[in-house]
C-alpha cells in the first residue's frame, strides 16, 4: 500500500530539518528550494532580518495571487493586529531558533484557513539572519488544520 502524501508544510519542515548540522538551523546557502523542492516554491517566503524589523526578500507567486498583493521587497508592517502577531511570531523564531507552525482563518469574504511553517536560517556566526516560511491554504492541505500557534513537534506527534 502506498503511503499517504505528506502535507506541504510537513515537506518543507522535513526539507529544512534535513539541512540541520550539529543541531543548528541551516544557513540560507545550505538551501536550494528552487531546485530541491520546486513544487513548494510558489508558497515560500524568505525574510531578511533588519536592525529595525523584517523585509520580504522573496514571496512566492501563489502567495501573491492569494493575498492580492506583492510582498517582495516590502517591509513587514505593524499596522493591523494580524501584522503585529506576525511580527511577534517572527521575533520568537528569530530569538529561539526553533520552527513554529501558525494557523489562522482568512478574513472575509474568503472562508478558508491558512497554515504557515516558519523556520530560522542562521549566518556563519550562528545568529538568525533570515527566516524561510511556507504559507499554505486550506485547499493545499491534506489533513485538517488546528487553529493557533503550535510547536512543530506537537503536530508531528499527532
Amino acid at each position: 500500500m502506498k503511503a499517504a502524501k505528506p502535507d506541504p508544510w510537513e515537506e518543507l519542515y522535513r526539507y529544512w530539518q534535513s539541512k540541520i548540522i550539529d543541531g543548528r538551523p541551516p544557513r540560507r546557502a545550505d538551501l536550494d528550494p528552487m531546485i530541491e523542492i520546486p513544487h513548494l516554491a510558489a508558497h515560500l517566503l524568505i525574510l531578511d532580518i533588519l536592525p529595525d524589523g523584517y523585509r520580504y526578500r522573496l514571496a512566492g507567486s501563489h502567495l501573491r495571487s492569494r493575498l492580492g498583493e506583492e510582498l517582495t521587497g516590502t517591509q513587514v508592517g505593524r499596522n493591523t493586529a494580524a501584522e503585529s502577531q506576525w511580527l511577534d511570531l517572527l521575533d520568537m523564531v528569530r530569538r529561539e531558533q526553533k520552527p513554529v507552525i501558525v494557523t489562522s482563518e482568512m478574513p472575509a469574504p474568503s472562508v478558508t484557513k491558512r497554515m504557515g511553517v516558519v523556520l530560522p536560517l542562521i549566518d556563519r556566526s550562528g545568529k538568525t539572519a533570515q527566516i524561510i516560511a511556507g504559507i499554505f491554504f486550506g485547499n493545499d492541505l491534506v489533513t485538517g488544520i488546528r487553529m493557533g500557534t503550535i510547536a512543530v513537534q506537537a503536530l508531528m506527534d499527532d
